[in-house]
């Protein structure tokens, strides 16, 4: 059994912060809400092969109370072990991104990334399973709205989690999330109407169900790679033209050569995807 452990530091500062002490009712509230951001992303993400488990060990600095959350992860695991924690960092990183608004635009990288742009037209590039659990997710929501309650109040004044270093003298680059007053708004807004996923592919079909017609509407294919059948609309005229002519006609087992739109609608759990075809040629 492969085992994965990761240790964070987890920091609160604030007017509730005195002396070493914290309020216990604020110190359960705040770890609760983390346990449960991570025990819903291990929903999403986790294999039923792997366990996660969150510990914590303490530490106490002048001012601040600072706890090592410690991330252990047992199963099958290997090459890559998904590090809830690190997640969880991304996630709060993009919600404080994202400003508290919608995505004004969102598309798909070959790597399994997307390329997001913000409201104010910048962009970046976030992990496909981040960007999934971000939006519209209610639990990791709520958590994140009630675990910035306290800044919101004065209570507290700052949250932080970072990567510890595994070896101090080496340089590296270490995964940190810093949630401050001015954070509020953007993680406290919960469900948002998110623009569509559009991906275009090159694709060989087998037509099916062809529209002889020259209708446009529910064409019937088969993906020939993948041996998967779909319903899509096609949207090139100048093919739609050829069979009204009698220009192109259809056999059992056509075959053709088409990009294939697919337009994700993320705001839909059920029918969120419409494919249309944007290009077709007949194989020659």
């Amino acid at each position: 059994m492969d085992i994965y452990r990761k240790e964070y530091s987890l920091k609160f500062d604030g007017a509730e912060v005195k002396n070493h002490e914290m309020s216990l009712d604020l110190f359960v509230s705040q770890l609760d809400n983390i346990v449960k951001i991570v025990n819903e992303t291990q929903k999403k993400i986790l294999t039923k092969e792997q366990h996660a488990e969150l510990k914590i060990k303490s530490e106490i600095k002048p001012g601040s109370i600072d706890i090592s959350l410690l991330f252990e992860l047992t199963g099958k695991i290997l090459p890559v072990a998904p590090d809830l924690i690190k997640i969880m960092i991304e996630i709060i990183n993009f919600k404080k991104f994202l400003k508290g608004e919608k995505p004004k635009k969102v598309s798909p990288n070959s790597d399994g990334t997307m390329k997001i742009m913000n409201c104010n037209n910048e962009y970046q590039n976030v992990n496909g399973n981040v960007y999934n659990i971000s939006i519209n997710n209610s639990v990791i929501n709520g958590s994140l709205d009630r675990l910035t309650t306290p800044l919101q109040n004065g209570k507290l004044n700052r949250i932080s989690v970072t990567e510890k270093a595994e070896n101090e003298k080496l340089p590296v680059s270490l995964e940190r999330a810093e949630i401050l007053h001015s954070d509020i708004k953007s993680l406290q807004f919960n469900t948002v109407d998110v623009p569509d996923v559009i991906e275009e592919e090159n694709k060989i079909v087998e037509v099916l169900t062809a529209n002889i017609d020259g209708n446009k509407k529910k064409w019937r294919f088969n993906d020939v790679e993948e041996n998967v059948e779909f319903v899509a609309n096609i949207e090139d005229e100048e093919f739609l033209n050829k069979i009204t002519n009698k220009e192109i006609s259809f056999n059992n087992g056509t075959i053709l050569n088409v990009v294939l739109r697919t337009i994700t609608n993320p705001n839909k759990k059920r029918f969120n995807k419409q494919r249309e075809i944007i290009n077709a040629e007949l194989e020659e």
